[in-house]
């Protein structure tokens, strides 16, 4: 992985500027100082790693899911892709490592960076990216109800939502199934606890859009 450094030509598929997973991968590169040609407006992750295997491109970034389930064993295992690292879930400061990451010899990008440079990134980029992750964990796959909902359905979803971390056979029927373990947090006070992480500062919000409107050619 830490030869990454040492390419001059490397060429990064995604799927549209304003995409969180575009966003991260050149984040990542910029911070790193990689040379690289982006190439966006693939359909999916599966038509960017088709892309990938014809050699139309040769970085792109994966959920956990599909990693685990299609890249691991079909590319990583046979020796056609190497993992540099992953995204590590983030409250906008400190950085934690997902459950489906636990063990892993893969390492989170904060870590990975400060291996190759010997101390952590700074500036907008980084800030950004902190925010980026912290969005992303506050808000990634979330079950809302109406305006009004009688408080005793909204009591007795929060409640089986709250089951489903601790239930043994749910677990098991997700890793089968999607390759990781959903974790919920729910509760009274979960807007107040979400909102923070929602809370943008203008100037990485003046970043980010600049940022998208100027791709890396």
């Amino acid at each position: 992985p830490a030869d990454i450094l040492k390419t001059t030509d490397v060429v990064a598929g995604g799927l549209a500027v304003e995409s969180a997973k575009d966003f991260l991968i050149r984040l990542t590169l910029d911070m790193l100082g990689v040379p690289y040609r982006y190439v966006t407006g693939y359909r999916s992750s599966a038509t960017a790693r088709l892309a990938l295997e014809r050699g139309e491109i040769n970085l792109h970034a994966e959920s956990t899911p599909s990693f685990f389930a299609v890249v691991e064993p079909g590319l990583v295992q046979t020796g056609k892709v190497i993992p540099l690292y992953y995204d590590p879930d983030c409250n906008g400061e400190t950085f934690s490592t997902p459950r489906v990451m636990q063990g892993s010899s893969i390492a989170p990008f904060p870590e990975f960076y400060r291996s190759l440079k010997g101390r952590l990134p700074s500036g907008l980029r980084w800030d950004a990216y902190r925010t980026n992750l912290a969005v992303d964990a506050a808000m990634l796959r979330t079950i809302v109800m109406p305006p009004g909902s009688p408080p005793a359905a909204v009591a007795a979803l929060r409640t089986a939502l709250a089951r489903l971390n601790n239930d043994k056979e749910y677990g098991e029927e997700a890793l089968r199934t999607i390759q990781f373990v959903p974790h919920y947090v729910t509760g009274p006070d979960v807007n107040e606890r979400v909102r923070p992480a929602l809370t943008i500062s203008p100037s990485i919000r003046n970043f980010v859009l600049n940022y998208m409107k100027r791709p890396a050619k």
